[in-house]
C-alpha cells in the first residue's frame, strides 16, 4: 500500500473538519504555485500577508528553539501545546511508543500548506506562502490505542522567519538518552549566554572607538573593510518598506550589515524587533539584536538599521538573505544577494 495519498478540496471544504486516510500523502493545492525548491523555498520565507491589523493577532512566541520535547502526561490536562511554523521551513512532530489515528486528524487551514504528511508516527507539515504571520491553526491528532490521553493538541503560530523544525512528544517516562539531550542543549544556552555577558561587559567597561576595538582584539591591521552592496541585491515586493542603500562590513570576527529603510506614505511607524542572516544551505548566523536609528516612518529619509554577527572569513562566503520583522511580525523585509568583502 502506497505511503501517502493526495489531498484535494477547498479551504472551506477542509478547515478544521476531520479528514479521512487522504491525508496519508502530500495534497494537491488547489491553485497553481510555485515549485518548492531549496531556492524557491528560501525567497517564500517572507511571509506575504503582510497588511495583517495588530489588535488581531496575539504576541508571537520568541520561537528561539528548533527542537522541542513535549511529555505528555498519562491524565488529560487539555493542554494545547505551541508550536512555530514559518512558510517554507518544515516541521515534522514525531511521537515515541504510540500511532497515531490518521483518519481523525484535523488541521485549520490545511488548504494554507503546500504540504501535510500523516504517518504512524508523525506529523510532516509545509506550510506555503499563503500562511498569516501571528496567524494561529490548531491541529489535533488522536492516537490508536485509545489509552489515556487519546489525544494531543496544538496550536501552530506562524512566524514570520523562526519555525520549530521538530516536535519530539513523549507518552512514557523520557530515556536517559533524552534527559541527557536536553542538558546539553540548557549548557550551550549556559555558555553562549555567558560569552555575550562577557564580551557586553568588555564593550561597556572597556576603551570606545578605535582604541576599544583595538583592545577587544575586532581590528587588525586590515581595519573595517566596507563594501557598497546595493546594486547587488534585490528586495522581496511583499516588503513593508522599501530599500534606498546596502553596505556590509567586515573586521576582525566580525561582520555586519547596515541598510537604510524607507517607509511607504501613510504607513506607521516601523522599528525592527528581530533578525536572521541565512546564507548558502540554509546556515544561518547568529546575530545581535537590531540597531536601528529611529522609528521608521513616512517622514523619515535615512531609516538606519544595522545588523552584526560574529563570524569568520570562512562562516560568511556566499550570498546571504537578511531577514527583518517588526514586534508583531506582521511587517516584515527581505534583502536577498548580501555578500560580504
Amino acid at each position: 500500500m502506497s505511503v501517502s495519498e493526495r489531498m484535494r478540496g477547498s479551504r472551506g471544504a477542509w478547515s478544521g473538519r476531520r479528514l479521512g486516510p487522504i491525508w496519508s500523502r502530500p495534497f494537491q493545492r488547489p491553485v497553481p504555485v510555485s515549485a518548492s525548491s531549496p531556492i524557491a523555498l528560501l525567497a517564500l520565507v517572507v511571509l506575504l500577508g503582510w497588511t495583517v491589523h495588530a489588535d488581531e493577532l496575539s504576541r508571537l512566541p520568541a520561537c528561539d528553539s528548533t527542537q522541542e520535547q513535549i511529555d505528555l502526561p498519562a491524565e488529560s490536562n487539555n493542554r494545547v501545546y505551541e508550536v512555530c511554523i514559518s512558510p517554507g521551513l518544515a516541521t515534522l512532530i514525531v511521537f515515541f511508543s504510540t500511532e497515531l489515528k490518521r483518519e481523525t486528524l484535523t488541521l485549520e487551514g490545511a488548504d494554507q500548506f503546500t504540504m501535510v504528511e500523516v504517518g504512524k508516527r508523525s506529523i510532516s507539515l509545509l506550510p506555503s506562502e499563503n500562511v498569516v504571520p501571528g496567524e494561529r491553526l490548531k491541529l489535533t491528532a488522536r492516537f490508536a490505542d485509545g489509552d489515556a490521553p487519546a489525544s494531543i493538541s496544538f496550536v501552530l503560530v506562524v512566524h514570520p522567519a523562526r519555525a520549530t523544525r521538530q516536535v519530539e512528544v513523549l507518552r512514557q517516562k523520557r530515556t536517559l538518552a533524552s534527559y541527557q539531550q536536553a542538558e546539553k542543549e540548557k549548557d550551550l544556552q549556559l555558555q553562549q549566554c555567558r560569552e555575550e555577558t562577557v564580551r557586553l561587559r568588555s564593550e561597556c567597561g572597556g576603551p570606545r572607538g578605535l582604541t576599544g576595538l583595538l583592545a577587544a582584539m575586532r581590528m587588525d591591521k586590515n581595519g573595517v573593510v566596507a563594501k557598497t552592496v546595493t546594486g547587488g541585491v534585490s528586495l522581496h515586493p511583499a516588503s513593508a518598506l522599501g530599500l534606498r542603500r546596502a553596505i556590509s562590513y567586515r573586521a576582525s570576527g566580525l561582520v555586519a550589515v547596515e541598510v537604510v529603510l524607507e517607509a511607504p506614505a501613510g504607513s506607521l511607524p516601523w522599528t525592527a524587533a528581530g533578525a536572521e542572516l541565512v546564507g548558502p544551505g540554509r546556515r544561518t548566523l547568529r546575530v545581535l539584536p537590531p540597531w536601528q536609528s529611529e522609528p521608521i516612518d513616512p517622514s523619515v529619509t535615512d531609516g538606519r538599521v544595522v545588523i552584526e554577527t560574529e563570524a569568520t572569513e570562512q562562516e560568511t562566503r556566499g550570498s546571504f538573505s537578511l531577514k527583518l520583522w517588526n514586534e508583531d511580525g506582521t511587517r516584515s523585509v527581505i534583502v536577498s544577494g548580501v555578500t560580504f568583502p
